[in-house]
């Protein structure tokens, strides 16, 4: 989120914008903020966590929540008993499955607990250095809506999510909370009437209506067909709610976990 603060100062303004529309990604723009400009490096075009040379993740982050995770999100179990007549792993039915609507694209979501892991930000309750990440987060947000009020322009939030939690089989369990980080931007939103939506519950709901695939095969960015469902869902919201809005813009999200800071 520094580095779009830094966009929107010396970039952005220079188009005179009315809108200013802020997507964050639940998977790594919290880690992202926390951790502060200059973490990545470029590889092949694209901005890698560079964890090894990051000056000060040593010292903004417990050892406790460095060391290696090995806990992985898995698919559901099938419960058909087509289903169980082919074998799930051979190339055959990998090739099949997509075509035919029968890829098991639900997983049981599990918390890594690595601070650097995507699924380490939908855990329940946060710790402490989980809760001045999010502090940094909104602290971000909130400089960035004054400079545009400053200016005459209007800061509008889009919560996109990671596909563990657009397929996991339960919304939340023990330990964990899909709602979990965007629920911190609702809140956010609502206290300083920004328009706010959650594309969480629009792709949830398509995938389990249809078993379709929106996010690229191993890779946490959207498909075409996904890109396609958030581009349109964005432009009824923006029409809606940012451009005409009502006097407090509707936002969708999950019934809220109790605070945990």
């Amino acid at each position: 989120m520094k580095d779009m603060e830094l966009l929107l100062e010396e970039e952005v303004m220079q188009f005179s914008p009315a809108y200013v529309v802020v997507a964050v990604f639940t998977g790594n723009d919290f880690r992202d903020t926390y951790l502060g400009i200059g973490k990545d490096n470029i590889v092949d075009g694209v901005a890698v966590l560079d964890e090894e040379n990051i000056r000060n993740i040593r010292v903004l982050i417990p050892p406790q929540h460095l060391v290696e995770d090995v806990t992985v999100v898995k698919p559901c179990a099938r419960e058909s008993s087509v289903l169980r007549l082919f074998d799930s792993r051979s190339s055959a039915f990998r090739l099949l499955a997509p075509l035919v609507g029968m890829e098991n694209l639900c997983i049981d979501f599990a918390v890594n607990r690595k601070f650097t892991r995507y699924t380490y930000w939908s855990q329940y309750p946060y710790p402490e250095v989980a809760l001045r990440a999010k502090d940094d987060v909104l602290e971000t947000l909130s400089r960035m809506d004054a400079f545009l009020e400053a200016r005459g322009a209007r800061l509008a939030l889009v919560a996109l999510p990671m596909s563990e939690q657009v397929h996991a089989r339960r919304p939340d369990g023990p330990d964990y909370d899909i709602a979990l980080p965007q629920l911190y931007l609702q809140s956010f939103a609502r206290e300083r009437d920004i328009p706010y939506i959650d594309l969480l519950p629009i792709l949830r709901s398509h995938v389990e209506r249809t078993n379709e695939r929106v996010f690229v095969r191993s890779d946490p960015h959207l498909n075409n067909r996904g890109h396609e469902i958030v581009g349109g869902s964005l432009a009824e919201w923006f029409r809606c709610c940012v451009r005409n809005p009502r006097r407090r813009p509707p936002s969708v999200a999950h019934p809220t976990r109790p605070e945990t800071s």
